[in-house]
């Protein structure tokens, strides 16, 4: 375990590390932005590629047969689209008198509240002022100097040469980045198998299985996303244009086109698509029909796509949270810019899996995730924590739909929670006044659970508040065994918990409280002989009461059978093995499911799978 200066040492140094990362992202985005580019389009074009050396094409001719296809496919929709818009800026001054008509009724509408309100915020201003703010003002208004006469100067107009090099500066970096692009996309996808290969050599030859795992897992996430993603997008854009071309909005192959492409784009995407058509509506339509029309399909069909149709063809794809996608978003957005925000979720998916796979790297996977940070009993033991019954309420009630069983209830959450609360409080990280309302809520979470699931024809016998002798106590069964804390509440919870498992299987049980006596733990059990005595402790403060307590049952009552139960720890534990000898009980048990079973056989039940034994199964079905 690292002490706290080393684990500072240690933060530092991550944070350091993370800086000179985003620092290097930063200035050599100029080469990471076409490279990253040219790595998502050989997920994409790898698959084809294959496909073509699968027929017998040789592996240059395929790739170059994969890439002019690509290109041709750009080459394609970059026509549509420009002929598409060039159609509509043909069109578009015969929609002018429309739009100047529904702006001046707009204004016209909204002037007279707006200059009213002007006017009275002007009056109002006038009448706070001083006499002297108000005379400096007066003089200031009146024109005692001549107005300087504005001088504009203009350059002379460029000639033809210059022109062209003007256009061919602008021109030429998206033209070297292209280039680069399709370089390295070529490169890549003729020598795909050498580039792995010379990843794993890197990564060392010791951590193969490590690295072929994580290449594999982020090659398959992030392709699958982007194929869902684009048959996706193909419906949607189909859709858009369908309902574009019946609203009667020019150009509907356009924006189809565009709603396609730009939903690529997360989050921000479609809305941008969106707005073309919104604002052609606007122009055309002397009312708002069309534009109430194109919104409403825009809305319906981005509300379909993103809550229905994505969870059933995505899934988990990415495995990443969305919390962490609109994030990371956010972050390569202000990193690289508009592209950035195209590649974000690609990239966020590469290092997420690279934290699941890299120790390291593993705070990236906890941050980035979509799996459950936290255990079912750690969730549950963060809400007692926290003092929120019923969110706490909320993941039992899950729990029991999921699994439908009691005891596995108790068994994987409860007790695993008690446990975590023990360790905790004896770490002295829990204060006395939150130790005292998380046991009183978990006690009164595992009574009302055994009220729900008890047998219907035994009444909850309830004893007076002043004497707190027996916590749980329905007298419906012969009480053939009993169960005694080792100190506390937490030891005390667990033996609520067997005297209600144990009554489901017909064995009539006893939990007595923490809060009394050896002595009246003693006499209670002389008073009426029960067959089996259990002494129940929560490690990891348990042993010392518990050795005392076995100590007084084997003299006091040598006929009875003793079972210790040290719950969640394993049964080699040296708490166990060690002290086994000098604590002398007949047996031990380590788990609910262990301690039912032998309490019922020590209690001489023959019937272990009696009726009685299904019925809180069957109860927590129906």
């Amino acid at each position: 375990m690292y002490r706290g200066n080393d684990y500072a040492k240690i933060s530092s140094n991550t944070l350091f590390g993370a800086a000179l990362v985003i620092a290097g992202l930063y200035f050599a985005r100029e080469v990471l932005i076409p490279l990253s580019v040219a790595i998502l389009l050989s997920f994409l074009l790898a698959m084809p590629c294959s496909w073509l050396e699968r027929l017998h094409f040789p592996r240059g001719i395929a790739v170059v047969h994969t890439v002019l296809l690509a290109l041709c496919l750009l080459a394609s929709i970059g026509w549509l689209v420009g002929w598409q818009f060039y159609d509509l800026a043909r069109k578009l001054p015969q929609y002018q008198q429309t739009i100047e008509t529904k702006v001046h009724s707009i204004t016209s509408q909204t002037q007279g509240p707006i200059a009213r309100i002007n006017r009275m915020i002007q009056h109002t201003s006038h009448q706070l002022q001083s006499p002297d703010e108000k005379k400096e003002q007066q003089a200031a208004n009146s024109p005692s100097e001549p107005t300087p006469v504005p001088v504009e100067m203009q350059n002379p107009p460029a000639s033809p040469l210059g022109l062209v090099k003007t256009m061919a500066g602008t021109a030429m970096k998206p033209m070297l980045s292209a280039f680069m692009i399709l370089f390295v996309l070529s490169f890549m996808l003729t020598y795909r198998e050498d580039l792995r290969d010379r990843i794993v050599r890197l990564a060392g030859t010791e951590r193969m299985n490590l690295t072929v795992d994580t290449l594999n897992e982020a090659a398959d996430r992030v392709s699958r996303y982007l194929f869902y993603q684009l048959l996706v997008n193909l419906c949607l854009g189909v859709f858009i244009g369908t309902g574009l071309y019946f609203i009667d909005v020019p150009s509907p192959m356009l924006f189809g086109a565009l709603a396609t492409l730009l939903r690529f784009v997360p989050y921000v995407g479609v809305w941008i698509a969106a707005s073309f058509p919104l604002l052609l509506a606007f122009a055309i339509d002397p009312g708002w029909t069309k534009f109430l029309w194109t919104s409403g399909l825009f809305a319906t069909a981005e509300l379909i796509t993103t809550n229905i149709i994505e969870p059933l063809v995505y899934g988990s794809q990415t495995g990443v949270s969305p919390v962490a996608l609109l994030l990371a978003a956010v972050f390569w957005t202000w990193l690289w810019g508009p592209i950035g925000l195209l590649l974000s979720t690609p990239l966020t998916v590469f290092v997420a899996v690279a934290g699941s796979h890299v120790r390291s790297l593993g705070f990236l996977h906890v941050l980035l995730s979509d799996e459950p940070v936290l255990t079912v009993e750690a969730r549950f033991y963060q809400r007692l924590i926290a003092g929120d019954r019923e969110e706490a309420g909320e993941i039992i009630d899950k729990f029991m739909k999921d699994k439908k069983s009691l005891p596995a209830l108790f068994e994987e959450v409860i007790l695993p929670s008690l446990i975590l609360i023990e360790e905790d409080r004896s770490r002295g990280r829990i204060a006395r006044e939150r130790e005292f309302d998380v046991f009183q809520n978990l006690r009164e979470i595992v009574e009302e659970l055994c009220e729900e699931h008890k047998e219907p024809h035994a009444p909850t016998d309830v004893k007076d508040d002043t004497d707190r002798q027996h916590t749980f106590h329905p007298p419906a069964l012969p009480e053939l065994a009993v169960i005694i804390p080792a100190k506390d509440a937490a030891d005390e919870i667990v033996g609520i918990m067997l005297s209600c498992l144990l009554r489901s299987h017909g064995v009539g049980a006893r939990a007595f409280s923490a809060m009394g006596l050896t002595a009246d733990f003693l006499d209670d059990i002389a008073a009426v002989q029960r067959r089996v005595v259990c002494v129940s402790a929560v490690p990891p403060t348990r042993l010392r009461r518990a050795r005392y307590l076995l100590k007084k049952l084997r003299a006091r009552f040598p006929e009875s059978k003793v079972v210790f139960g040290v719950w969640g720890i394993k049964r080699d534990d040296s708490l166990i093995t060690e002290k086994n000898a000098e604590i002398a009980p007949d047996t031990f048990v380590v788990s609910l499911s262990e301690a039912v079973t032998t309490l019922i056989a020590m209690s001489g039940v023959d019937d272990v799978s009696s009726p009685a034994s299904s019925r809180i199964s069957d109860r927590s079905t129906s």
